[in-house]
């Protein structure tokens, strides 16, 4: 008798290796998200802080208004003095602008001096803080760079 299908064993067998692998290519994945959105944060604040350095030699003053600077910032809206993404939330201040990625990790660029901080509330995103400066947190999880 010539059988041509596949025994149970067979299949759960393939069940299980298709299982490992999802396991282990899931939080991989995951965490190309969060680093690529956090990439994402990092280039818009760098935009925010070119657009207010402009603005800053028009002025003389910094502003507090994400709508004066020359800045398309697409995909947000305004919620008081900030701007809301699908990722997070960006404002700006008297001297700094932040941004935040789901609460839990921010970056902030200083308007007066070359000082970028990388601030993170987890400790699975203190790893991506320290990816990238090579610091250890303090107590707060502050990581400073220039």
């Amino acid at each position: 008798m010539n059988n041509k299908a596949f025994t149970l064993i067979e299949l759960l067998v393939v069940v299980l290796i298709i299982g490992i692998l999802a396991a282990i290519a899931l939080p991989q994945y995951e965490k190309a998200v969060i680093k690529a959105r956090y990439t994402n944060l990092k280039s818009l604040v760098n935009s925010m802080y070119n657009a207010e350095k402009i603005y800053y030699l028009t002025n003389n003053t910094y502003t507090t208004n994400l709508d004066e600077l020359d800045l398309d910032i697409g995909g947000s809206y305004l919620t008081d003095s900030s701007r809301r993404f699908p990722w997070g939330m960006c404002s700006l201040e008297s001297g700094y602008i932040a941004c935040r990625y789901e609460v839990k990790v921010g970056y902030v660029r200083m308007l007066n001096s070359t000082d970028t901080y990388c601030m993170s509330y987890d400790r699975a995103f203190d790893k991506i803080c320290r990816s990238e400066t090579g610091a250890e947190p303090d107590n707060r999880h502050y990581f400073l760079y220039p």
